[in-house]
């Protein structure tokens, strides 16, 4: 894993789509949620949200530098989205 893999992937246009189809999956089951409904509303924000978690998430920066975006599995960017949801809820949403 390397910093720059890393920040390779985060400005990666087709890893970026990627992750911004897979987080409205995620948000349609969560509609009743903050994040969910700004996520609907605003699909790219969430992507710019979420995308720091993503790109560091365990494993991505090694698969990406052995074979690009393709080798990072839709699962994989599943379960990085759900690993940081309450985690950027609670950063785009503080508590009062």
């Amino acid at each position: 894993m390397t910093y720059q893999a890393e920040a390779d992937l985060a400005r990666d246009p087709d890893f970026a789509a990627r992750l911004t189809a897979g987080l409205c999956d995620e948000a349609r089951s969560r509609t009743t949620e903050p994040l969910g409904s700004l996520i609907m509303k605003l699909p790219t924000q969430g992507q710019m949200a979420f995308m720091p978690f993503t790109a560091s998430a365990p494993g991505f920066g090694d698969k990406y530098s052995a074979g690009g975006q393709a080798s990072i599995t839709d699962g994989d960017i599943l379960s990085a989205i759900q690993a940081n949801w309450d985690l950027v809820a609670t950063v785009q949403f503080p508590p009062a």
